[in-house]
């Protein structure tokens, strides 16, 4: 696969949610170190191997809607036409992924990747969605799969190989398990 390079291109950002209440992890997750860099360096590696200067969401603007309220943030604050999103947890996502979804992204207003018939992170919006998010929180409506739906998203399948790479980093015991996975394949952190 060519390459993909955003570097000189304005009309997308990444965004790193980073602003979730790690309540299963119970501390911050963003700051946890694997292997001598934190969970939120990971997670902005593959966005800044494609020349993207990620932004990280922290605080969301309306409270207590889990992604949903990051995503909308990222909408309503970003001056771009098309949002990358990432998750601070998920420090094994890699180039490759994020590029596949890229490459393909400009086809619809939005795309996502699927696992066992579920979306999640990563995932590509345009600055056009931002009516769904904000009708999605008026109506008390938090669901990803949901807003997959809502705005007809293109899905691409995860290759069975790479599941474990989408594996979020939410339990101390998942985080034992991320230190050893990353030891016994230390090449493909952020690969």
């Amino acid at each position: 696969m060519e390459r993909v390079s955003l570097e000189k291109d304005p009309s997308i950002e990444a965004c790193v949610l980073a602003g979730g209440l790690s309540t299963r992890m119970g501390q911050d997750k963003s700051a946890l170190r694997l292997r001598g860099r934190s969970l939120l360096a990971w997670a902005k590696t593959p966005a800044m191997a494609l020349g993207l200067r990620p932004r990280v969401i922290r605080i969301d603007l309306v409270d207590r809607c889990g992604p949903i309220g990051g995503v909308y943030t990222a909408l309503r604050t970003t001056s771009c036409s098309w949002v990358l999103f990432l998750s601070c947890d998920m420090p094994f996502l890699g180039i490759r992924i994020v590029e596949q979804l890229m490459s393909a992204s400009r086809r619809r207003e939005c795309a996502f990747f699927e696992m066992n018939s579920y979306v999640g992170f990563p995932f590509v919006l345009s600055r056009g969605m931002l009516e769904v998010t904000d009708a999605m929180i008026a109506a008390g409506r938090y669901s990803m799969q949901e807003l997959a739906v809502r705005s007809g998203a293109l899905k691409f399948q995860v290759p069975e190989g790479d599941h474990w790479r989408m594996s979020n980093i939410n339990t101390p015991e998942m985080l034992e398990w991320a230190k050893l996975r990353s030891v016994e394949n230390s090449d493909l952190l952020g690969a």
